[in-house]
């Protein structure tokens, strides 16, 4: 697999709100306790923010989805939007440009119990920059692995080992696994997919993880004018392929195990284009 990549800066910048206390600086001085449920169970969910020129892009979305996770697996924190804008600007604003800002909130800390008793979640939230605001069309493989069920395919929970493991048996030049439920593609390890197929964009519907990103592209189709169809996806005969995710945006496909997709075609630039727009917007907003 890739190691590292070329959009992303080296240096990261953390916050850790724990048992009551408050910490801000760099990753490697800022650490959580060995004993927080979110490494020994992966008790924990998360939301990827990205930033343009220092602001968050839908920040009331990425909100309500966190919110939303939490209250699906029982962690005791809702978040208000301002809050999250504060704490995700004290760790980017070091930062000139764009960056990315990975918000996640763990049970907190509790050893040797199952049981989710643990009321005092611990925060972090970690910020790096960033060097790109489109990318290049991506290859991508289909994993053996099928996509995870439950909380697990629905929500961003700190418990990513399906894709980790799905995304290990990829080569060194995928930037990408597909992962597969009932023998239909579901989705990346970390993005959403759709497809181009006669002038409808589709996209798959169940056992996936309804992306900020996805939901806005959807809007920006229908309102370009393109059909849209949510459901069972199939992309053998499909014109092109692309992927969304909020790092990425909308990331065309070259090649998935080998077989070629139109990674310039104009539904899928017009989209890209159309959503770097309302991320713009929104962040500037």
């Amino acid at each position: 697999m890739t190691e590292g990549r070329d959009d992303i800066g080296d240096e990261t910048r953390v916050l850790v709100e724990e048992n009551g206390e408050r910490r801000v600086g760099a990753a490697e001085k800022v650490r959580v306790s060995s004993l927080d449920r979110g490494l020994l169970y992966g008790d924990g969910v998360f939301e990827t923010f990205r930033c343009y020129d220092g602001e968050p892009a839908f920040p009331g979305r990425h909100a309500s989805r966190l919110n939303g996770a939490l209250k699906a697996v029982g962690i005791p924190k809702e978040f208000e939007v301002e809050g999250l804008k504060r704490r995700i600007s004290e760790v980017t604003d070091a930062f000139p440009g764009d960056a990315y800002a990975r918000v996640t909130v763990t049970r907190g800390v509790r050893d040797g119990l199952l049981a989710p008793t643990e009321g005092t979640p611990t925060v972090v939230v970690h910020g790096k920059p960033l060097e790109r605001r489109r990318y290049p069309p991506a290859v991508a493989e289909t994993a053996t692995e099928p996509c995870p069920v439950g909380v697990l395919a629905h929500k961003k929970t700190t418990c990513y080992l399906p894709n980790v493991v799905a995304r290990g048996g990829t080569s060194t030049e995928a930037d990408e696994v597909l992962m597969f439920a009932e023998g239909t593609v579901a989705s990346g390890g970390v993005s959403n997919l759709f497809s181009v197929r006669d002038g409808c964009i589709e996209t798959p519907g169940e056992r996936i993880r309804e992306g900020v990103t996805r939901e806005v592209v959807l809007e920006e189709a229908q309102l370009l004018g393109y059909e849209t169809e949510v459901g069972e996806t199939t992309i053998e005969d499909a014109e092109a392929v692309f992927l969304t995710n909020t790092t990425w945006g909308v990331r065309p496909v070259a090649e998935v195990d080998g077989r070629a997709y139109d990674g310039t075609h104009p539904a899928v630039e017009e989209l890209a284009d159309a959503y770097l727009e309302r991320a713009l917007e929104s962040a500037s907003g």
